[in-house]
């Protein structure tokens, strides 16, 4: 099972194609680490939106905002999901691991 979610090298000494499949699986998972981070600062931040101490159409446009930046950080934690499943396939593909 852990084998689908994280490779296990089969192949001591993989062709040039394994190599790219190998970089980009690598690049593609520091991307979606970047995404997740960027996810869950979003909801951070939406979280301290909704808490307004301010006058009430302060809080009305922050709430707003904050809606906003709840849509934004679960598109980003799926875009984070779907990269690395990305990643991976790459990495499939090309290294045939």
């Amino acid at each position: 099972m852990l084998s689908l979610l994280w490779p296990t090298t089969k192949k001591p000494e993989p062709t040039l194609l394994g190599r790219l499949g190998r970089v980009m699986h690598w690049v593609l998972t520091a991307a979606a680490v970047l995404a997740m981070l960027v996810g869950l600062l979003m909801l951070s931040h939406a979280h301290t939106a909704d808490e307004c101490l301010s006058p009430a159409d302060v809080c009305e446009t922050a709430r707003w905002w904050a809606g906003r930046l709840r849509t934004m950080a679960t598109q980003a934690l799926l875009a984070a999901v779907a990269v690395f499943l990305i990643g991976r396939a790459t990495r499939y593909v090309l290294s045939g691991e």
